[in-house]
């Protein structure tokens, strides 16, 4: 019995072995097939490299590697005989082996290409050269100017965000808002500046460079009434004006007619001197102010500006008796005039930029400077994206477009746009040409190459 059963497990291994023996031949046999259909292939010898094949399909048909490859040559063999559908149905075959097998994912987009489905082309080629890993995966605001290559071909971006905020940061936000201003005020567009200054104004109401350059605007449209109320929130003016009627500039040193701690038992004042005058009528004034006389109060100290159209007691007095008579207009006219605004206010609109920004004196952007324009506007179009604008949101990034063709960023984030649009074809087309890949796509079918027999140990 022990001898039997030694024998027939010597007989089992014997025909394993055999088994085993007769699949490498096999293998090697196909392999032998499918290199002899390749090189009829490249001969475009197509009915024997169709036999070869068929070969290859019945001795191994469980040998998926060798598989996959035969089936995207035949589907190269049915394309070039404008056998669309079987070429398609060879090359979707050999994929459902391997997804990410090169040769048929090119081919499939060129076949498809053909047939004028530009999607599905974009599609497969996008697998290929690992789209999903190329495009953004956020909106960018300013990209790194040194981008590496991947073996001189592929562009792998590297965004860099040199701003030190990001877009959803109100303070970035302003910034842009503020500067988007500035180039609609260069394209005459005023009511889309006046529009943003005031978007950057609803994030920040203390926000200078909007105040200041909204101040322009209005004075630019001879809206003295506006443009001072702006200056006037720009340059603290709340702060600075007087709170109660001021009786002597102290910054003037004028004396105070009755100096005490004399011996002398009057001292007769200076009636004819004008300073003095000034000084004795602004007071009066105030009396007038204080009994509720209005009238009387505005007719002394206007007398006094008369005279001495640069006297602060009584601009900065005549102001408080216009705020009071709610005549804002006018009193901000007096206050401008002690707190200089001609001086203060910029002669230009205001473009700070975010890293140096600061006070006076103002920092003027390169409002004409298209490389500073295209940063601006790309950087709106992020915005706007922000705020669900998806259509105001593309128009920024086509514009930005419009002054370079070629600036990535905007390429990036209009492809952004589209998709969140389920417009994936226009999303594609867009990054395919940011990153270049159309030069790399293949201008006629691949082979599938010749295949080395490695004998198994």
């Amino acid at each position: 019995m022990v001898i039997r059963r030694i024998f027939y497990m010597v007989a089992v291994i014997c025909v394993c072995a055999g088994v085993a023996c007769a699949g490498e031949l096999l293998s090697e046999e196909a392999t032998n097939y499918y290199n002899e259909g390749v090189r009829s292939q490249v001969r475009y010898d197509t009915v024997a490299a169709d036999t070869a094949y068929s070969k290859v399909l019945l001795i191994a048909p469980r040998d998926m590697n060798l598989r996959k490859a035969v089936k995207n040559n035949i589907g190269v063999l049915r394309a070039r005989a404008e056998e669309i559908d079987a070429a398609e149905e060879n090359l979707l075959q050999s994929l459902e082996i391997d997804p990410l097998y090169k040769p048929a994912l090119l081919n499939a987009g060129l076949l498809y290409e053909m047939k004028n489905e530009r999607l599905k082309s974009l599609q497969y080629w996008a697998t290929v050269y690992n789209l999903r890993e190329l495009k953004p995966k956020d909106f960018i605001l300013k990209e790194d100017a040194q981008i590496p290559r991947e073996g001189g071909n592929v562009l792998l971006p590297m965004y860099q965000q040199v701003i030190p905020f990001n877009y959803k940061d109100p303070e970035f936000q302003k910034f842009i808002l503020n500067n988007m201003g500035v180039i609609y005020i260069k394209r005459n567009d005023l009511s889309a500046a006046e529009l943003l200054f005031k978007q950057a104004l609803q994030l920040d109401p203390d926000y200078k460079p909007a105040l200041l350059n909204l101040g322009l605007l209005y004075d630019g449209r001879r809206d003295k009434a506006r443009a001072l109320e702006s200056w006037a929130r720009a340059f603290d003016l709340e702060l600075d004006k007087p709170q109660k009627y001021v009786m002597k500039d102290v910054s003037e040193g004028i004396p105070h007619p009755l100096e005490k701690g004399k011996d002398v038992a009057y001292h007769y004042a200076p009636a004819k001197d004008p300073d003095y005058q000034d000084y004795c009528m602004n007071n009066m004034g105030i009396v007038y102010a204080n009994r509720q006389d209005l009238a009387k109060a505005e007719a002394m100290l206007e007398e006094i500006i008369r005279k001495s159209p640069k006297y602060r007691p009584a601009l900065l007095n005549l102001g408080l008796v216009y705020d009071i008579r709610k005549d804002r207009v006018t009193a901000l006219t007096h206050w401008a005039k002690v707190f200089d605004f001609e001086s203060r206010k910029p002669r230009k609109y205001v473009m700070l930029d975010m890293i140096t920004e600061g006070d006076f004196p103002y920092e003027y952007a390169p409002v004409d400077d298209p490389s500073y324009q295209k940063f601006i506007i790309n950087n709106m179009g992020v915005i706007l994206v922000t705020r669900k604008e998806l259509d105001k949101a593309k128009e920024m990034c086509m514009d930005a477009l419009t002054i370079d063709p070629s600036y990535r960023p905007a390429r990036l984030n209009l492809g952004l746009v589209y998709d969140l649009q389920d417009e994936r074809l226009l999303a594609l087309e867009l990054w395919f040409e940011a990153f270049n890949l159309n030069k790399l796509k293949p201008q006629t079918f691949l082979v599938a190459p010749e295949q080395k027999y490695i004998e198994k140990n």
